[in-house]
């Protein structure tokens, strides 16, 4: 949890360098297409324009496909989500909304299988994520759903998670330092 937080603010404060290359536009379109849900809301949750108070706007499902549009004015983290204000979860996940026309594709109950399009500094979001993803992959034992590890922290899973977190930071500070 702590790695992901580190991840969004700094990928956060890296957004910031984009929106001074991006247009004056200040407009966002997100279109999305989802497998498995119909006829249901769909919630998009970020921070507006302002910066200072948090913004959630829902979509209806119809034919498998919704859209969301809003102003912008600077790149921002946010979730899109089944459930409203829900931002973990398997019908949830993170994503970087940005100045531009983005398309998203999601599948029920796998929403961190997530396949978004037209976000740069999304793509560098999935980019550095799936770095970090082949070092969990080797330890299932301290990444389960269910906060076993967080729960049950004994000296050795302790030392083991410490040494796993610091070859996670390692990994992003090496992919900040390739992309200033």
């Amino acid at each position: 949890m702590f790695r992901i937080s580190i991840q969004i603010l700094l990928l956060i404060l890296f957004s910031f360098q984009y929106s001074y290359s991006q247009p004056a536009k200040d407009h966002f379109i997100l279109n999305g297409k989802i497998k498995g849900v119909d006829n249901r809301v769909i919630y998009l949750s970020y921070y507006d324009e302002d910066l200072q108070s948090g913004r959630t706007d829902s979509s209806f499902i119809r034919n498998g496909v919704f859209s969301f549009s809003g102003k912008l004015k600077q790149p921002t983290v946010a979730f899109i989500s089944l459930i409203k204000r829900e931002a973990f979860g398997l019908n949830s996940t993170n994503i970087f909304l940005e100045q531009v026309k983005m398309y998203i594709d999601l599948t029920l109950n796998e929403f961190s299988n997530t396949h978004m399009t037209g976000s740069k500094i999304q793509n560098d979001y999935e980019e550095l994520d799936s770095k970090g993803n082949q070092i969990k992959k080797n330890h299932p034992q301290l990444f389960d759903s269910n906060g076993y590890v967080h729960k049950n922290l004994d000296a050795s899973l302790s030392e083991k998670l410490a040494i796993v977190y610091d070859s996670l930071n390692r990994i992003d500070y090496d992919y900040f330092t390739l992309h200033p």
